[in-house]
């Protein structure tokens, strides 16, 4: 999917967001989305734009990608538990 954010919310996330969380999103090469859906949910007050369980996008076309990966799911669930603490 594809979303618009405010050039500002980049910079918290370079600049504002605890160290910790960049490195999970580092560590697991993943999650910088669900990050970012934190940290502009934090600032603003209000709850995240989207929040979906697993489901599966079709693009029989598409190159592979980190999504399908069998621990993309269990990757992602850990990061939402780290960024909950």
């Amino acid at each position: 999917g594809a979303a618009f954010i405010h050039k500002y919310y980049t910079y918290l996330y370079s600049y504002w967001l605890p160290q910790a969380v960049r490195d999970k999103v580092d560590e697991y090469m993943n999650c910088e989305d669900i990050a970012m859906n934190f940290l502009v949910s934090h600032i603003t007050r209000k709850p995240p734009v989207k929040v979906t369980s697993r489901w599966t996008f079709r693009c029989p076309g598409c190159p592979v990608s980190l999504s399908e990966d069998d621990t993309h799911f269990q990757e992602r669930h850990k990061c939402i538990n780290f960024f909950t603490q």
